[in-house]
């Protein structure tokens, strides 16, 4: 009788890892089983992930610190953590960062860190957040730590399971703060 699929890594570096790259498309890429975040990107911009899964991974899934990055139809799911964190702009010396995370769904995370692990985190500046759908979580859908965070026609349900002082979108009482809308 056969046993099935396993998977088993010792992969402790993401499977994907850019710095300072510019104009990239990656699509249709499933990045699965890893020990670290799935995919992390620094210094980037035009960015776009379409179409992608990233699950099993022990961490994160996408994480990205740039301008004009889009994470667009992807499934993350069953991961360590968080789904996807962007962070690019400047808050102090308002410069939008243009990224947008749009048409995604995301469930059953945070499963070694419990809270503060949301589906979506933006920092920075300038931040879409369209058309999503976050369910199934211990910890909160949505957190903005930035100013310029747009958050529209996401669907929520079943989130912030294990968690008494989140909420299904999470912000800090910081009034610097800025130019959100929901």
């Amino acid at each position: 009788k056969p046993l099935g699929r396993w998977s088993l890594t010792r992969l402790a570096e993401p499977f994907l890892r850019l710095k300072r790259a510019h104009h990239v498309v990656f699509r249709g890429l499933t990045f699965e089983g890893g020990a670290a975040t799935a995919v992390e990107m620094d210094g980037v911009a035009d960015i776009w992930v379409k179409d992608c899964v990233v699950r099993n991974c022990s961490r994160g899934g996408i994480a990205a610190k740039g301008v004009r990055i889009r994470v667009d139809g992807c499934s993350l799911h069953s991961l360590g953590r968080g789904a996807i964190r962007l962070d690019g702009g400047s808050r102090g010396f308002p410069v939008r960062a243009d990224n947008i995370v749009i048409g995604c769904e995301s469930w059953d995370l945070g499963r070694h860190w419990r809270t503060y692990s949301p589906a979506v985190h933006a920092t920075g500046c300038g931040v879409d957040i369209v058309g999503n759908r976050f369910h199934d979580l211990p910890s909160s859908a949505i957190r903005a730590d930035a100013n310029d965070v747009r958050v529209v026609s996401n669907r929520i349900w079943r989130c912030v399971l294990e968690s008494d002082d989140q909420g299904a979108f999470d912000i800090y009482a910081d009034p610097t703060f800025a130019g959100v809308e929901i």
